[in-house]
């Protein structure tokens, strides 16, 4: 019944392995309905039943009238989540019965063959962040960045700036954000920088612009013109000029998570034979 305690099968090539069978068991059902506050059918939120808090389960989507229905599922008690799925949805994570905590959940029962209705959520609309990305120097707009939202320094929302280099994050609860610009994979040669109301940001974060929100109170026009690490290398004993398009650094995933990386930049100044490196934000690594 589990993954643990299944017997392995040992194929061996040119022959076939027979009587591997499966009497299965029959599943049960969770559906519901989700409106908005104002009892609208509301479609393309994500719900998830998990067997226990903090632990992946079976997902679906509620569909344009509002109804979703999660199917296979075995016997037993679930935690039921709604959340949100896109920008176009806009809507805070909440758990059934309407609490906002998971340990507060109230647990849902499945019965093998059985469906378990009225699993219902009145979403709440969430506040959203939003603008556009662009070179600095060419000014074009900048498709690929990452973009994060982070409350009290905790990363709670993402988004990638797409075609005219725009972008949203929505679904946040009220409160008050600073909004990070990291290079991501085809931008990686861009440095990460904060938002700070200036034309090419902060590169630290305790100089990041807070942003206060609320579904009533969007922060639009984010903007960031991200600065690509470019240069030349100098060998002064022999004035041999070494052109390049990226400086030495290094990748993290400090405060990033699925993967997102953060760069942290050597620069090198010449002049008069004097050479002098620093590191940024570095630690114990230079």
């Amino acid at each position: 019944s589990s993954y643990s305690s299944a017997t392995t099968v040992t194929v061996t090539a040119g022959q076939v392995v027979t009587g591997i069978n499966a009497a299965m068991s029959a599943g049960g059902s969770i559906t519901g309905t989700i409106t908005d506050s104002s009892g609208n059918d509301l479609a393309g939120v994500c719900v998830e039943a998990s067997q226990s808090a903090g632990t992946s389960g079976s997902t679906t989507t509620s569909a344009a009238d509002g109804t979703y229905t999660l199917s296979g599922l075995a016997v037993g008690s679930y935690v039921v989540t709604f959340f949100n799925c896109s920008p176009s949805t806009n809507v805070l994570t909440q758990y059934y019965n309407g609490v906002t905590v998971p340990a507060s959940a109230k647990l849902v029962s499945v019965v093998a063959g059985s469906t378990t209705g009225s699993i219902n959520a009145a979403m709440v609309s969430g506040a959203t962040i939003s603008g556009t990305v662009s070179d600095a120097t060419t000014t074009s707009a900048l498709s690929g960045v990452c973009v994060t939202a982070l409350l009290n320094g905790a990363a709670v929302g993402y988004a990638t700036s797409g075609t005219g280099g725009t972008y949203s994050i929505s679904g946040l609860a009220a409160g008050s954000y600073t909004v990070e610009f990291v290079g991501c994979n085809a931008t990686s040669n861009y440095l990460s920088q904060y938002y700070d109301k200036t034309s090419t940001g902060t590169t630290t974060a305790s100089s990041a612009t807070t942003l206060t929100i609320s579904s009533s109170s969007p922060a639009t026009n984010i903007n960031a013109a991200m600065v690509s690490v470019h240069g030349r290398i100098r060998r002064v004993q022999r004035h041999l000029d070494l052109r390049f398009s990226v400086l030495q650094g290094r990748l993290d995933n400090v405060g990033h998570p699925h993967g997102r990386h953060g760069r942290r930049w050597r620069r090198r100044t010449e002049y008069q034979r004097n050479v002098d490196e620093r590191w940024g934000d570095c630690g114990n690594d230079h």
